[in-house]
């Protein structure tokens, strides 16, 4: 008994601070001053730096999310991951956090060095850079694109095919993976990709090049849009992210979810139909995929949304398994057809 009621009074403890937080200022949130796995990555960060003999480390502050700005020799980390309840209601409330694990820190803290650098250096101008990456002011920042992810053009070394999204990512995304390995160690791993090491041998020499030359004088080690000096509200912040990241499920579908049986809060007597489209998610992407023609990662990520509205309608009005993978299909096929008009396929930045 004991113990059953210490859970509740975490719960309702667990409750009580998040409404707290919501309610602060975000340069009043209680953020812890060291997370561990933040402080190994960014020493593991400098080891690399080191090896490769680049004398340069960026200038690392808090702020909401991870970037690297115009002009600045420095990277900026989201505050979520210097408090756990924070960082719980970042998975919650956006559906994922970047950085959650030690691989996944190094990788962004690399990929922003590799913004760092250009900004500490002023490679942009140089011919060896724009002749291979391209001329970064000639191409306008995107807000969204959409990834060619079996393209073997460009290094996947944050997913997503971000490298594809701009010059400036391109080399960020092939910077950070010459930083991460040997060079012997590239060169066997794309000795078959032509185009991604003429990339990394671009990297290795314009480092070669630039790593004793005197840094642009204009860029900044300062901290830009620190969180000490955002005076929004964390629940104003979460809105404001949410509806960047989010996406609703199209009309047509919400009226074929209308026709099955709502489940009960106190009764489940009949099996939820998101536990079917787990079971026969590789049929339905594979014959999603046929008909429609288009890759099946582009599919999964426009039925995300529907699944989090399955997971609410029992399967009461279906008869058999054969006859819920066939609404399942009939669902989704409108959902793609709806996402890919709104062009939700694509990866907003």
């Amino acid at each position: 008994m004991k113990k059953i009621s210490n859970i509740k009074h975490l719960n309702y403890v667990e409750k009580l601070e998040r409404q707290i937080l919501l309610n602060l200022p975000l340069n009043r949130l209680p953020l812890k001053r060291h997370n561990e796995l933040v402080s190994q990555a960014i020493a593991q960060l400098l080891r690399e730096l080191k090896t490769k003999k680049i004398p340069f480390s960026p200038a690392i502050w808090v702020s909401t999310e991870w970037f690297c700005p115009d002009n600045v020799c420095g990277i900026a980390i989201p505050f979520y991951l210097f408090h756990p309840t924070l960082l719980k209601m970042e998975k919650e409330k956006i559906g994922f956090v970047e950085g959650e694990t030690y691989p996944q820190l190094l990788k962004l803290l690399r990929h922003e060095t590799g913004h760092a650098f250009e900004n500490y250096y002023g490679t942009r101008s140089h011919p060896l850079r724009q002749k291979v990456f391209g001329k970064s002011n000639k191409k306008p920042y995107p807000s969204s694109y959409k990834p060619q992810l079996y393209s073997t053009n460009y290094i996947h070394h944050l997913g997503d095919g971000y490298a594809q999204s701009h010059p400036d990512e391109d080399f960020a995304e092939t910077f950070a993976t010459w930083l991460a390995f040997p060079k012997k160690n590239w060169q066997e791993k794309y000795k078959y990709k032509s185009k991604i090491l003429t990339k990394l041998l671009a990297i290795e020499n314009l480092v070669k090049e630039h790593k004793d030359m005197t840094p642009l004088k204009k860029c900044s080690f300062k901290p830009y849009e620190p969180i000490e000096k955002d005076k929004r509200f964390l629940k104003e912040y979460f809105l404001q992210k949410s509806r960047k990241y989010k996406f609703s499920v199209s009309n047509e579908s919400k009226k074929m979810l209308l026709s099955t049986t709502p489940v009960s809060e106190k009764k489940r007597k009949n099996k939820l139909l998101d536990l079917y489209i787990k079971k026969h998610r590789p049929i339905i992407l594979q014959k999603l995929a046929q008909t429609i023609g288009i890759h099946k990662y582009q599919i999964s990520k426009i039925i995300k949304p529907l699944e989090n509205e399955l997971a609410k309608v029992a399967d009461a009005n279906l008869n058999s398994e054969n006859e819920i993978v066939n609404y399942l299909l009939d669902l989704t096929t409108v959902e793609i057809l709806e996402g890919l008009h709104k062009k939700r396929d694509r990866i907003y930045l």
